[in-house]
């Protein structure tokens, strides 16, 4: 599941910088401790706060979707900044539009077209779609174009 993967790379990105996380949560995101775990736990966390805690930790949202090592080329833009363009991109190479998306999900067009312009999805959400245009959820938290290299975590 997406939520537990981002919460085992956080994690392992704080214990990296020697940190804890009361002090990764203090320090860093400027939040209480209990606050923080409430996030990592919850099963609705949106992409947002995704961007933020990745913005602490000074990596790309897209690096803590996957357990596979995304070397960014160049700085990536946060998640919430370019997921609408990077869903659009994955619908339109399957051939798909949102409305057949949102049917899929047992949602309204509206209500992922909300999700989407806010840039905002939760990372349930996000998964399901990912699912439904078959890519890995980290590929909807970079640019259509950016050039990313992907190395699984056997180091391939």
């Amino acid at each position: 599941m997406l939520i537990e993967t981002f919460r085992n790379r956080v994690l392992e990105e704080i214990a990296a910088r020697g940190e804890t996380l009361k002090q990764f949560a203090t320090r860093g995101l400027r939040i209480p401790t209990k606050r923080l775990r409430g996030m990592l736990d919850r099963k609705s966390l949106r992409l947002g706060r995704c961007d933020e805690i990745a913005r602490a930790l000074g990596v790309a949202t897209a690096q803590l979707l996957t357990d596979d090592l995304v070397i960014e080329a160049g700085r990536l833009p946060p998640a919430t900044e370019v997921v609408q363009e990077a869903i659009d991109a994955a619908l339109q190479s399957e051939g798909l539009v949102a409305a057949q998306v949102a049917e899929a999900l047992g949602i309204t067009r509206q209500a992922l077209s909300k999700d989407l312009v806010r840039g905002n999805p939760s990372l349930s959400r996000l998964e399901n779609i990912a699912d439904i245009v078959e890519v890995s959820p980290w590929r909807l938290c970079v640019p259509p174009d950016a050039k990313v290299i992907v190395e699984d975590s056997n180091g391939k």
